[in-house]
């Protein structure tokens, strides 16, 4: 079985006398269901388990009661349970997106107080079309598919109200780095001496470095994807973790159709599947222009609905521009502006096709590998809890820093280098002309040392690790809007105190 991270999240929430009912969201296929089922097996003398995408009867229960005890009573007869002990009983409401009245619900369980309920569920902000208007058969008023039928809305359900304050969140991702190492056996005193290393910028043992970077190698073919990590852990097959790369992709289209009217399907699918094509361009700002098949001019109003879906739903990271690298840098981001990169790079691979894949495999220098190594160190970033953040400037004096971080009086100027060409002409103009960009950074193959300029290198993994590129901090912690310090893709770092996260960015 996988570790995750996630179930540390868990307890957690679970240990605290004031928690709110906890909604975990994620796309599809990170592992949710099975990872909360475990979790109140373990904990939980009792567990209530719904799946409100396929049992009907449970989200007319949520329609109809209006009580905590109500509906406890009327899921318990569906599931032919005695109704248990409150304080050693978890409700598990899975796929809750199906039901926006058990969604609403969770605001009575949080006032009642005595019951742990965990909602879980996939596409939660993405806006499903059966919400607003669904097939209805003329003559016998049943949902059905097929021609024939007239669309209704539910204005009861149009009118329910998210139960906002009444809730905790937290967003579970594919597996991470150090989650990939887990599930590979490397003893967790490795890692934490690469996690040591690259806090204290200093080189790696060489036995180290190498165990690392063949096994980055691997987590970028692989992904993170669970059933994919399974497979490869215990075949070390690279075909076999692709088949289930394959699922997961097919899984997503479907959703696409099941989630959108047609006209809007055909628009996602061609954002979806422009993301690689975006990133093997020079230009790696995502554009409108290139997202139809015939290369017509698409407007922003046609698609940016459709990337945000993607985006919604969990496939797509954004990496907003930022509009100066000076502090805070959430003050000048252009929501206007941004990169799209898959959420796993896995994914990412498997759509651009087998050459790229051996490419990765074989270390091929004479291969394009920019998009995917950007995109494995966008993804380690976001997976780290940070903002995932970019400056370009255009024009004679041309700027292009590839992804900035900020941790207090820091700001981070990271440049990421694939291939044989390691000049960074951007990283010298940033060093004149913006002394607030204090630390400059390149990600390549190589171990971590500064060069004579000033610049720190370190390995392209070392962006799974990002959270430690920030300096020792020994005051109070801080919360503010943005990635959660808690998200169980980016907590439980092992170096000394990393500086508290300035938490502004649009990513989950």
């Amino acid at each position: 079985m996988l570790r995750r991270k996630i179930c540390d999240d868990l307890m957690e929430w679970k240990s605290r006398l004031d928690h709110k009912c906890l909604v975990v969201g994620g796309q599809r296929q990170v592992g949710k269901t099975f990872i909360v089922s475990r979790f109140g097996e373990k904990n939980y003398g009792q567990m209530l388990y719904v799946d409100l995408s396929k049992d009907h009867r449970a989200r007319r229960v949520f329609a109809i009661e209006t009580t905590v005890d109500g509906i406890v009573a009327g899921l318990c007869v569906l599931q032919d349970m005695e109704v248990g002990d409150p304080e050693d009983m978890l409700i598990f409401l899975d796929e809750i997106q199906a039901s926006p009245h058990a969604r609403s619900s969770l605001k009575l369980f949080t006032i009642d107080g005595r019951y742990d309920v965990i909602a879980s569920g996939s596409l939660l902000g993405v806006r499903n079309p059966s919400r607003c208007g669904r097939k209805v058969s003329v003559m016998h008023g049943e949902e059905h598919p097929g021609s024939g039928f007239f669309e209704v809305s539910d204005p009861e359900e149009d009118a329910l109200v998210m139960p906002a304050g009444y809730e905790e969140s937290i967003t579970m991702r594919s597996l991470d780095f150090e989650e990939f190492l887990w599930a590979m056996g490397v003893p967790q005193s490795t890692i934490d001496t690469a996690r040591a290393c690259i806090h204290s910028r200093t080189p790696m043992p060489d036995a180290v470095m190498a165990r690392m970077e063949a096994c980055f190698r691997d987590y970028m073919i692989v992904g993170g994807m669970p059933k994919a990590v399974s497979a490869f852990a215990s075949t070390r097959d690279y075909a076999a973790a692709g088949k289930e790369i394959l699922d997961t992709i097919g899984t997503c289209l479907n959703d696409i159709d099941e989630y959108n009217l047609p006209v809007d399907g055909r628009k996602v699918r061609e954002c979806f599947h422009s993301i690689p094509d975006q990133l093997s361009r020079s230009n790696k700002k995502f554009m409108f222009s290139r997202v139809p098949a015939d290369g017509s001019k698409g407007t922003r109003e046609k698609y940016d609905g459709s990337i945000e879906w993607v985006y919604e739903a969990g496939y797509a990271v954004r990496c907003h521009n930022i509009g100066n690298l000076a502090h805070p840098v959430s003050a000048f981001i252009d929501h206007s502006s941004y990169r799209v990169y898959m959420s796993d790079t896995g994914i990412l691979l498997s759509l651009m096709g087998t050459n790229a894949i051996r490419a990765v495999y074989e270390g091929d220098y004479s291969y394009n590998m920019g998009a995917t190594v950007e995109n494995a160190v966008a993804e380690g970033i976001c997976k780290c809890g940070l903002p995932v953040l970019h400056y370009e400037r255009t024009g004679e004096d041309r700027i292009d820093v590839d992804f900035v971080l900020e941790f207090g009086r820091d700001i981070l100027a990271i440049e990421v280098k694939s291939g044989k060409d390691r000049r960074s002409p951007s990283l010298s103009k940033v060093r004149e002309k913006y002394r607030q960009a204090n630390r400059r950074i390149k990600l390549e193959r190589t171990n971590i040392f500064t060069d004579d300029d000033g610049v720190e290198h370190y390995p392209l993994f070392a962006a799974c690790f990002a959270d430690m590129l920030a300096p020792d901090y020994d005051g109070p912690e801080f919360v503010a809007y943005g990635p959660r310090r808690s998200d169980p893709a980016s907590a439980h770092a092992r170096a000394p105190g990393p500086y508290p996260r300035a938490n502004d960015s649009g990513n989950p």
